[in-house]
Order: structure tokens, then C-alpha cells, then sequence
């Protein structure tokens, strides 16, 4: 079958959404079928409604964002969940020795961010979470935790001048990416300006446990409690709270470690791919003797459809 993805984000843009239907392309080409990407100018609200309704469907990944775009009038919204590579992203990949370079006693913790490092993340209210956590462990006489950033942007050196005992370890890919991953023990993703947040699977997946706010990919994956903390939006009190109390308990930890990798271990990137393939072919097969068979919209990335608020902002 010939396909056509029409996206206003792709690589070398470097982003959660780019990557996926990137990762999207290559499965359909994988499974035998010719692709076509088109990667138009960013649009507005009106002109992207009227685009999407004049397709069979429009698939999104979160059931959230299903409920604003059909708010929006959005027609024909289908739901289509993110894939994550659960072969790449493992905690098998976790490794000593790169834990013993950031300074980490065998049992220390390692709380961890990974993205662009830049204002409009909330990465302050990661540094207090972080500062909190290391009061708590240092009360009960455990080592000191360290706190690894991994990514880059503008706020980096500000960070970095202001916080010297934090480990930047700049952008990362693949292999490199997944080994910092599985070596944390606690990730903290304190952004209120995601349109899913890529990264909070890739967490899961890699076995460390999440403390997020309770929107996009948090509240598709994460349950609060179960793998870690989907926090209130806006509840900066509980973000810091959920961050000390998970990171000094190496018993809970663990086990919302292979809860949250066994609770996104389906979504493989061959069978969102397979899934797809099905979505559409069942298009198809519904209305082939309408010249609109076939035709789906992917709102994957767009910042003023798949922000589900109005004061928030997509990703950068």
C-alpha cells in the first residue's frame, strides 16, 4: 500500500514527536509499503481542523488529546498510542561503571533528567526536588545522590555555574542514551510544556521510576503510586515530596521499576506499526467506494491542536 504522512515536525528536528513518526516511517517501510512524508510550514488552529476533517480519521496518541481536539470539532478522532523502543531502552543497560564516574557509592542514588535544558522545562522546581531529596537521604546518614543532566540548551550554564556538584553529561543518542537511562535511579520531569513527552517511556522502559506532572504520556502510562508519581499540574509541593519520598526508598524503587517496564512493554515500535497498518486498512476497507477512503491526519505534533490548555506551550 502506498502511505502518505503529512508532519510539520521530522528529523534533524530533534524532538520526542519527530522521532516518532520518523520511527512510524520506518516500520511501514519495513512491513513492505511505499511512504511518503510531507513536512509543510507550521499552521494555525482553523486551517488544521479544516485539513484534518476532510480526512477518514484523525489519529492522536493520548486519549487527552482526543477529548480537546473533538472539544475543537474535530471529526473522526482515533487514538493510536506511542511506541517506545523497548529493545534500545532496558534496564539491562544500566551500567557500574558509568555510575561509579558520577561519583555513586554502590547504593547511591542517581536522580536524573534527560532533555532540552531550557526555561520553559520548570527546571528549578527539579533542582528543589532534587535538593529536598538529598536533605532527606542526608538525615538518615546515606550517601549523598547525584544529579545527572543529560541533554543541553540554554539554561545549561546557568545550572551548571550555580549547581557544581550536578553532572552534566551533554546530549546523548542510541546506545549511549539508553545506558544513562537504565543507570538512573529516579527520574524527574518537572515540565508543564509537553505535548506527550517521549522521554517519560523511555523512562519506564528503562526501568526508573517517574515522577511527572499528570498530563500527557504521565497520565496515558504512569500511574501514580504504581510507577512512580503523576503529580497534580501545578502541585509543585507534591512534585518535591513524591521526589524524596521514591528516592529514599530503594524497596519501592525497585519494584515500580518492573512495574513500569512491564506496563509499556507492548508498546513496540512494530506493533504501533502493525496497529496502524490494521487502522488503515480497515479505512479502507469501511468506505471503498468513496473517493475519501484511505486519507488519515496524524495531529502527532501540532502546538495549538495538541496542547490540551491554552497556556500550554508545545514542544520546543
Amino acid at each position: 500500500m502506498r502511505y502518505a504522512i503529512v508532519t510539520e515536525t521530522y528529523p534533524p528536528e530533534v524532538n520526542g514527536v519527530a522521532l516518532t513518526v520518523q520511527a512510524l516511517e520506518q516500520g511501514l517501510r519495513a512491513r513492505g509499503h511505499d511512504v511518503s512524508v510531507v513536512r509543510p510550514r507550521q499552521a494555525a488552529l482553523g486551517w488544521m481542523r479544516r485539513f484534518h476533517n476532510r480526512a477518514d480519521a484523525t489519529v492522536v496518541p493520548t486519549r487527552e488529546l482526543a477529548d480537546f481536539l473533538q472539544t475543537q470539532h474535530f471529526d473522526n478522532v482515533r487514538r493510536l498510542p506511542r511506541a517506545v523502543d523497548t529493545r534500545l531502552f532496558d534496564p539491562a543497560c544500566r551500567d557500574q561503571c558509568l555510575r561509579s564516574g558520577w561519583g555513586l557509592q554502590e547504593d547511591g542514588v542517581a536522580a536524573i533528567h534527560v532533555g532540552r535544558i531550557a526555561a520553559e522545562k520548570n527546571l528549578d522546581l527539579a533542582v528543589r526536588a532534587f535538593r529536598q531529596l538529598q536533605a532527606t537521604l542526608q538525615q538518615s546518614n546515606r550517601p549523598a545522590p547525584r544529579f545527572v543532566w543529560v541533554g543541553d540548551g540554554p539554561a545549561r550554564a546557568r545550572l551548571q555555574r550555580d549547581n557544581p556538584d550536578f553532572i552534566f553529561c551533554g546530549i546523548q543518542r542510541e546506545e549511549a542514551l539508553a545506558r544513562h537511562f537504565a543507570s538512573g535511579d529516579l527520574f524527574l520531569f518537572p515540565s508543564h510544556s509537553e505535548t506527550f513527552g517521549n522521554v517519560t517511556l523511555e523512562a519506564m522502559a528503562s526501568g526508573v521510576p517517574t515522577v511527572a506532572f499528570d498530563y500527557g504520556a504521565a497520565r496515558e502510562h504512569l500511574r501514580d503510586g504504581l510507577h512512580g508519581a503523576a503529580i497534580a499540574d501545578g502541585d509543585d509541593d507534591g512534585f518535591i515530596a513524591a521526589a524524596a519520598r521514591i528516592g529514599g526508598d530503594a524497596r519501592q524503587r525497585a519494584a515500580m521499576a518492573r512495574a513500569g517496564r512491564e506496563a509499556i512493554g507492548w508498546l513496540r515500535p512494530e506493533q504501533v506499526a502493525a496497529d496502524f497498518d490494521e487502522l488503515l486498512h480497515g479505512l479502507v476497507a469501511a468506505a471503498r467506494s468513496t473517493p475519501r477512503a484511505g486519507r488519515v491526519a496524524t495531529p502527532m505534533r501540532t502546538q495549538a491542536t495538541a496542547a490540551p490548555r491554552p497556556d500550554r506551550r508545545g514542544d520546543p
